[in-house]
């Protein structure tokens, strides 16, 4: 087969060049996008070894990184997506004593508050529960033993949010010792 030109109908009517190599009794095919009037950017083909490739400086593989031309997903725990939004997870002690609501994490202007993770431990028998500002209850009242505690494990999606721009507290049953944390996002 001769070299010759196929014409690309779509778009600027870039122009493919096929060319045979004579000098080699397997006659490969090779393929030039762009200018076939020059050999620039032609990649040589080898029966052995391929298609030989050059990686330009201009690209950048991360530090730290083996992994060229593989897919790698790990957690990212200094963000949470929310959308196209990367929210940072916050964090927040829980230190109560009196049965009255008790602010956890104040409010944010136009932000809800939505909690990711929590543990406590009371120091009595008591019920919590968690509250939208002082009444609106986010969960049930949880009954804690003396000395009992209650957890949730990390859930990106959250496992409950306050409404925008009110507090999260904390009630519980009576006075009593409350200790613990919790993992938060405003959104």
């Amino acid at each position: 087969m001769a070299d010759s030109n196929v014409e690309i109908t779509q778009g600027s009517g870039t122009e493919i060049d096929t060319r045979t190599e004579a000098d080699n009794s397997q006659h490969r095919q090779v393929v030039v996008i762009g200018d076939p009037s020059t050999t620039d950017g032609v990649a040589p083909v080898d029966g052995t070894n391929g298609v030989a490739v050059d990686i330009k400086a201009s690209i950048a593989i991360p530090a730290g990184t083996n992994r060229v031309g593989a897919v790698s997903s790990q957690l990212d725990t200094s963000v949470i997506m929310h959308g196209a939004s990367a929210l940072t997870p916050k964090f927040a002690p829980i230190n109560v004593g009196s049965d009255a609501p008790n602010g956890i994490v104040a409010s944010v202007t136009d932000r809800k508050l939505r909690v990711l993770q929590y543990a406590a431990v009371t120091g009595s028998s008591n019920t919590v529960s968690f509250r939208d500002g002082a009444s609106t209850l986010l969960t049930g009242a949880m009954n804690l033993s003396n000395n009992g505690g209650v957890a949730a494990p990390f859930t990106p999606t959250g496992l409950f949010e306050t409404s925008a721009g009110v507090t999260l507290t904390i009630g519980l049953g009576v006075s009593a010792t409350l200790s613990g944390h919790l993992t938060y996002i405003e959104v």
